[in-house]
């Protein structure tokens, strides 16, 4: 990719990004959740809620967002700068990819520019993916351990480290298998050990309603209901 292309979608992206910065908190839950595990960071205190009566130790979110903003976390207005940087590097690296028409639709679709200036984590998952995605053809290492640094992210990497394996061939695939497998297995077993039950997200999908935990657990005939029925609304998306 040429770098006056480069250059020139992230031009784009920085006077988009300002003109629709947001410096006022998001009432969004997640940002409030995002900025109370930053600070039990800061404070040394982990991955934790520690806004509670008593600390309880997160299972819904993994650490590297809100570690990222835990050096931050004393101002809200630097926070969100954090994620409008990620905006940025999410243009170029979708430019360095696609090249610069690519550039321009990150740098103006509406959807990534509403995460621009929220405490969330989307932007930096999308631009760890997309740098896995940059890196993975010349280097195995530097591709897994982004695609790696995207799941502790959000836990939907791990589509992107499934994908790594089953697209990889022979030595390659043994190693991003055996990556796969330590980081899946790292997080279940420290959520085990923190929070009876398992993960936020995994115990969400085998309850018969998450709105409604008193309603038990979900049936094997029902959960593939739910399965086929997520494909079937998804199915243009994807």
């Amino acid at each position: 990719m040429k770098r006056p292309a480069l250059v020139a979608s992230l031009g784009l992206a920085v006077i988009v990004g300002a003109i629709f910065f947001d410096g006022e908190l998001s009432l969004h839950g997640d940002n409030a959740e995002f900025i109370v595990l930053a600070r039990s960071i800061a404070a040394g205190e982990g991955l934790t809620y520690t806004h509670l009566p008593e600390p309880v130790p997160s299972v819904k979110y993994p650490p590297v967002f809100p570690t990222m903003l835990a050096p931050l976390s004393d101002s809200v207005l630097s926070m969100k700068q954090l994620v409008l940087a990620s905006y940025w590097a999410t243009v170029t690296l979708a430019t360095a990819i696609g090249g610069f028409s690519s550039g321009v639709y990150t740098a103006l679709n509406p959807h990534i520019l509403l995460f621009s200036s929220q405490i969330m984590s989307e932007l930096p998952f999308t631009a760890l993916t997309l740098a896995a995605i940059l890196t993975l053809p010349d280097s195995l290492a530097l591709g897994l351990a982004f695609a790696a640094a995207a799941y502790f992210t959000r836990s939907a990497g791990l589509v992107l480290l499934i994908a790594i394996v089953t697209h990889s061939h022979g030595r390659r695939r043994w190693v991003a298998l055996v990556v796969t497998g330590a980081c899946v297995a790292g997080w279940s077993l420290r959520n085990h050990l923190v929070a009876d039950g398992g993960g936020f997200y995994f115990v969400q999908l085998l309850q018969a309603n998450p709105y409604y935990p008193e309603m038990g657990w979900t049936t094997p005939a029902a959960l593939t209901a739910r399965i086929g029925h997520g494909l079937l609304l998804y199915w243009p998306a994807i």
